[in-house]
């Protein structure tokens, strides 16, 4: 616990009356100690229960005597039990001031929990917000795949990468498409995998490949495609793929 959340506990003030367990006051004593602030806490507080305790038997007194004069025709002598008089108000005084104190630590206790409770409820609702975001996307995604006219292709490897495995959902009736990484081997420093479009003997870049999506990704979805191509390219925009560095491919006609 930082120090000014400790100073703001409660325990400072349950020590100064005597209200603490042994661990307690030894960290107290500890924080004390450590921190100067904390200390002249504890004299401050101190002082004020006693200027307290002193005011309080003083109103007392002052009103015992004014009652006094004012039903009593001769004055009588003082009681001879004064040690002991003193000794219950300076009870009395002390349990005042523990109830106050204590109805102000509790208070504050309810108001954080108050926030401790608002702030849960924000997190939930932000929660609750995400997860209806997220059930939204998988169950148009899941429409998607069981349309009618989505096709399922599973691009062909290259003996350059055997263990390529890239997946594709093509609906061209819809003019929607999704890619989907299961393995493509690191990319180097400086390339980036592109998939590639042939149509009409021409190559269309569709865009680059994020690997650190393991989601489906939204791609171009075109008309007269013949077929789609993985190539590792420099992050250079280029019109074309390097034949060289194909790792899959897939004829759609």
């Amino acid at each position: 616990m930082d120090k000014e959340r400790f100073m703001q506990s409660g325990l400072l003030e349950q020590y100064v009356l005597g209200l603490t367990t042994e661990e307690e006051s030894a960290e107290v004593e500890r924080y004390a100690a450590i921190f100067p602030e904390v200390e002249e806490e504890i004299d401050t507080l101190r002082k004020a229960m006693k200027h307290y305790a002193q005011e309080q038997i003083a109103r007392l007194e002052l009103k015992k005597e004014s009652n006094g004069s004012s039903t009593q025709t001769t004055p009588l002598p003082a009681p001879l039990a004064t040690t002991g008089n003193k000794r219950a108000i300076w009870l009395l005084t002390i349990g005042l001031l523990l109830s106050g104190v204590l109805s102000f630590h509790f208070y504050n206790q309810y108001r954080e929990s108050r926030q401790q409770l608002s702030q849960l409820r924000r997190n939930l609702n932000n929660v609750e917000r995400s997860y209806q975001s997220e059930l939204t996307n998988l169950n148009a995604q899941l429409s998607f795949l069981l349309h009618n006219h989505t096709n399922y292709l599973h691009l062909n490897a290259t003996p350059l990468a055997p263990g390529t495995d890239v997946r594709v959902f093509w609906n061209e009736s819809d003019q929607k498409a999704f890619l989907q990484v299961f393995y493509l081997p690191p990319q180097p420093q400086g390339k980036q995998y592109h998939i590639w479009a042939e149509i009409d003997g021409a190559m269309k870049d569709l865009g680059p490949i994020e690997l650190s999506e393991h989601h489906p990704q939204p791609i171009p979805c075109l008309p007269k495609v013949q077929s789609l191509n993985i190539a590792l390219e420099s992050k250079d925009t280029l019109d074309h793929p390097e034949e060289d560095q194909l790792y899959a491919r897939v004829d759609m006609q």
